[in-house]
C-alpha cells in the first residue's frame, strides 16, 4: 500500500486514475445527455406495464439528470478515484481525486493529484482520531482524507470524505455539490463493450486493463528505457483510443449506455451523493446513492477492509454461506456466517499477503457466541477480542483475518438471531444478503 515505494507508486496511481477520471466521467455525461433527452420527449405514462414510465418517474428523470449536467447552475464535483483491488468498505481505497465543475453538460478538470499530497499537506492537530482498526494495522492517529471512506453506506463515507476534505483545505471545498465515487471497473465494463485495444504494442483487454495500466506507469515504462518523467505517455493515445470508441459505439446504441450506467450504479461502481437536501431527495429515487438496504427480516452484511494489503483483491477468491440452526435448549436461531478465503495470488509487485479487517452486519439484537478461524488448524478468537457496535441500524461484530498467497482459510461468526426475526422463520422468512469485496 502506500508505505511501499511510496512516492513512485502515488505519482503513478494519480495519472493512472486520471485516465478513469475522464473516461468515466465522460462516458457518466454521455449517457446522461442521452437520458435526459428520452425523458424529455416521452409522453407521460401511467402504468406498470413494461416500457411505460410513470409520471412520477419522469418528473424524477427530467429534475435530476438537468441538476446533475449543470444545465440550470454550475454543479463541483468532488471525485474519488476508488480502486477496489484494495478494498474499503465505501468502495476502494482512494489513491487520487478530483475537482471536477460541469456548466451546461461541459467538466472542467480544476484539480486532479493524490490524496497523499493533500494528507500531507494537511494541519494534523485539525484531524480527528481514525477509527480504531485503522489506528491499529495502519499505525497512524489521524483520520486523512484517503482512508474516509470507512462506511459500507457511501452516502456516510461521502460525506466523512467531505468533511475530511473540507478540514485539510482541499480546493473549493465549500462549493462542492457532488460527491462521486468510480470504480476501475467502470473501464474494464466499457471495454467488454468497445473491445480490445493495442497502444504503443501493448495489448489491453477487459480483463488485463487495470492491471496493464498499473504496471505500464509503474515498472514497465523503465523496463523499455523510458524516462521516469515521461513513464505516462503511454496513457493519453490509450484514453484517446478508447474514447474514440466509445464515442463512435455509443452514436448507435445511446440506449444502451444508459442501461449501462444503470447495471454500473446498481454494482456500486459508480456512486453520488450531495449535501443538498433536495438533490438528495432526487437522487434517493436513483440506485446511484450506493446506501445500505433497510430490512425488517434477516440480514446479512459482510464488509472486507483491505489495510497495508497492497492490491491483493485482485487475487482473493471469497464464498459465503449462511445457515440457520435451532438451539433446542435456548429456544433461540442460531445463524452462521462462513467466509472461504482463497489467496491465488503470489507476491509480486502488487500482491502481498492479505489483511482485511471484517465486518458483519447483522440484525439489531443479535448477540454473538463465537468467532473462529479455521486453516490448516482451527482457531477460536476470544469474544473479548471481537469488536462490536452498531450502525446503519444493525448490530455488527468486527475482527482481523491474514492470509497467505496459496493458502485456503475460513472465518466465521456464530449468534443468536433476535426474536423479532427468529419468529419469522416458521412463517414468512426473509433474508437479505450482500457482500463488499
Amino acid at each position: 500500500m502506500f508505505f511501499h515505494k511510496k512516492a513512485k507508486s502515488y505519482r503513478a496511481c494519480l495519472w493512472f486514475f486520471v485516465v478513469f477520471a475522464t473516461i468515466g466521467l465522460l462516458f457518466i455525461i454521455f449517457a446522461a445527455v442521452q437520458a435526459w433527452r428520452v425523458a424529455s420527449n416521452l409522453p407521460l405514462l401511467v402504468g406498470e406495464g413494461q416500457g411505460e414510465l410513470s409520471t412520477s418517474t419522469h418528473t424524477q428523470t427530467t429534475l435530476l439528470l438537468p441538476m446533475l449536467l449543470g444545465l440550470e447552475k454550475p454543479q463541483t464535483y468532488l471525485l474519488l478515484f476508488q480502486n477496489n483491488t484494495e478494498l474499503r468498505p465505501g468502495g476502494g481505497f482512494i489513491g487520487s481525486y478530483a475537482v471536477v465543475r460541469v456548466n451546461k453538460g461541459k467538466p472542467e478538470i480544476l484539480k486532479v493529484e493524490g490524496t497523499e499530497t493533500l494528507d500531507n499537506a494537511a494541519t494534523k492537530a485539525n484531524l480527528p482520531a481514525p477509527p480504531a482498526p485503522i489506528k491499529k494495522y495502519l499505525g497512524i492517529d489521524r483520520w486523512f482524507f484517503r482512508d474516509s471512506n470507512w462506511s459500507p453506506d457511501f452516502s456516510e463515507s461521502a460525506k466523512q470524505a467531505l468533511a475530511l476534505y473540507k478540514l485539510e483545505g482541499g480546493l473549493e471545498a465549500q462549493n462542492v455539490t457532488m460527491v462521486l465515487g468510480i470504480t476501475p471497473t467502470v473501464i474494464e465494463t466499457l471495454m467488454n463493450r468497445v473491445g480490445e485495444l493495442t497502444v504503443q504494442g501493448v495489448l489491453f483487454t477487459p480483463n488485463n486493463v487495470t492491471e496493464k495500466l498499473q504496471y505500464e506507469v509503474e515498472y514497465g515504462f523503465a523496463k523499455k528505457g523510458i524516462d521516469f518523467t515521461e513513464r505516462k505517455r503511454i496513457l493519453e493515445p490509450f484514453m484517446r483510443a478508447l474514447t474514440l470508441k466509445i464515442s463512435t459505439d455509443f452514436i448507435l446504441h445511446p440506449d444502451q449506455y444508459v442501461q449501462l450506467l444503470q447495471a454500473l450504479a446498481e454494482q456500486k461502481h459508480i456512486m453520488i451523493y450531495s449535501p443538498d437536501s433536495a438533490a438528495t431527495a432526487l437522487l434517493s429515487q436513483t440506485s446511484l446513492v450506493g446506501t445500505v438496504a433497510s430490512s425488517t427480516g434477516d440480514y446479512l452484511l459482510w464488509v472486507d477492509a483491505n489495510l497495508a494489503a497492497l492490491k491483493t483483491d485482485h487475487a482473493l477468491v471469497r464464498t459465503l454461506s449462511y445457515t440457520l440452526t435451532r438451539d433446542q435448549q435456548k429456544q433461540a436461531w442460531v445463524g452462521s456466517a462462513r467466509m472461504y478465503y482463497e489467496h491465488r495470488g503470489t507476491f509480486d509487485w502488487r500482491t502481498s499477503r492479505y489483511r482485511s479487517y471484517v465486518r458483519l452486519y447483522v440484525p439489531l439484537g443479535a448477540t454473538l457466541r463465537s468467532v473462529s478461524t479455521q486453516g490448516n488448524r482451527r482457531v477460536t478468537i476470544p469474544l473479548s477480542a471481537v469488536d462490536q457496535g452498531q450502525e446503519l441500524g444493525y448490530q455488527w461484530f468486527g475482527t482481523f483475518i491474514s492470509i497467505e498467497p496459496k493458502e485456503t482459510k475460513q472465518l466465521e461468526f456464530v449468534y443468536t438471531l433476535p426474536d423479532s426475526v427468529g419468529g419469522q422463520i416458521n412463517k414468512v422468512y426473509t433474508l437479505f444478503c450482500k457482500t463488499i469485496f
